[in-house]
């Protein structure tokens, strides 16, 4: 159903661009894909051989499907790492290395069919049948260096991708072809561990798991960079909210200290102007308030703060923003209480660079100012102070 549902997301762009190469090796992935986990159904496995007549038909498509699927993946990620002109001849190369693969798998079964047995002996000659034995090594061997390539032009170019959600897709490619070789190394057991009258039944669940996990991974990694971006986009505003709502306890402090920081009504329209602008309003009103409360900042404030903070634990990045929050505290109650220190101090830059930077330093410092107790410790002790 999930690999489904991304072939019916990625049929929209099919019809916009329908002579790309990338785009419909992506389609022919999770068509495939969808092809080859519903014919693992038991009932629809059992349906498959029922009509074409051949006990295990439905087995033998599969693999012929994971060769495909080998095909188009490698088509993708090589048509999404490189031009048209410089990833044709390399995809044209590998669709004929595997053509002749899938053609040889079909004769090496053909001829193990050949066999004269009787019905009820059917599976057992099939597994002894030389052919066959041929055939599974075949298929093993071009599915596990397929994926192995795979894997390495995923992390090769993930290594130099340009936008973020395509290094994103083409790890979680190279991931599910990881998973892939495990199914590959598991089946390969199978094989050696039938020479010894073993089976592989212990690691069997093992390998269930790492190919469903794969084949999930696949889906996510070949689309992601499809619908990353409108995620990001999605967070970024989630975000940009929670944002919102950090700076309001300090930004509220200041704006009773100073009405005239906010230049817009924050009762009336502000409210429904975009959300980057109030975000951008409100960092540029908390800047103006810190600016009205200079002359309240006192430097002493500081060392009392860094020394509780230390105290309490705090170093580096911390402590300066616990010191920016208990220094604005003070000084707005020293405001209200008409104190103003002999020599004031600076408004705190620390954190300070770009825009991005700038916010997440207010961020930290207005959840700090509501809520620290080291922030609480020097209102305290600067209060017993003044008394």
């Amino acid at each position: 159903m999930v690999s489904l549902i991304a072939l019916l997301y990625k049929l929209r762009d099919l019809r916009r661009d329908r002579r790309e190469p990338g785009l419909l090796a992506l389609c022919a992935t999770f068509a495939v894909l969808t092809i080859t986990y519903t014919l693992f159904i038991p009932v629809v496995w059992a349906w498959v051989d029922r009509v074409l007549g051949v006990p295990n038909i439905g087995g033998i498509i599969n693999q012929g499907m994971v060769i495909l699927l080998t095909m188009a993946q490698l088509s993708v990620v090589l048509r999404w790492s490189a031009p048209a002109e410089v990833a044709w001849p390399r995809i044209r190369y590998r669709l004929w290395l595997y053509s002749l693969v899938l053609g040889a798998m079909a004769v090496l079964y053909a001829l193990a069919l050949a066999t004269e047995v009787q019905d009820h002996e059917y599976v057992l000659a099939l597994v002894r049948s030389p052919y066959y034995q041929v055939y599974l090594v075949l298929y093993l061997g071009a599915y596990t260096l397929g994926q192995a390539d795979v894997m390495r032009l995923c992390w090769r170019y993930a290594k130099v991708a340009g936008r973020p959600w395509l290094r994103r897709g083409l790890r979680l490619a190279a991931a599910s072809s990881a998973l892939g070789l495990v199914y590959s190394a598991g089946r390969i057991g199978d094989l050696v561990a039938a020479l010894f009258d073993y089976t592989g039944e212990w690691w069997e669940p093992v390998v269930q798991v790492c190919i469903g996990l794969a084949a999930l991974l696949k889906v996510v990694g070949w689309t992601i960079p499809g619908w990353g971006p409108r995620l990001s986009v999605a967070l970024g505003a989630v975000d940009r909210r929670r944002a919102l709502r950090e700076l309001t306890p300090l930004w509220q402090a200041l704006y009773r200290s100073a009405p005239d920081i906010a230049l817009i009504d924050p009762l009336g329209g502000g409210q429904r102007q975009k959300l980057d602008f109030r975000l951008y309003r409100k960092v540029i009103e908390i800047r103006d308030g810190q600016l009205a409360l200079r002359p309240y900042l006192d430097p002493e404030v500081a060392g009392t703060a860094r020394r509780l903070g230390v105290a309490a634990g705090l170093s580096g990045s911390e402590l300066d923003v616990v010191v920016e929050a208990a220094r604005l505290r003070v000084a707005l109650r020293d405001q209200a209480e008409g104190y103003r220190p002999e020599h004031s101090g600076s408004v705190g830059s620390d954190g300070v660079g770009d825009l991005a930077e700038e916010l997440s330093w207010l961020r930290r410092v207005s959840r700090a100012f509501s809520g620290s107790p080291v922030v609480a410790a020097v209102l305290a002790e600067t209060s017993r102070e003044h008394a």
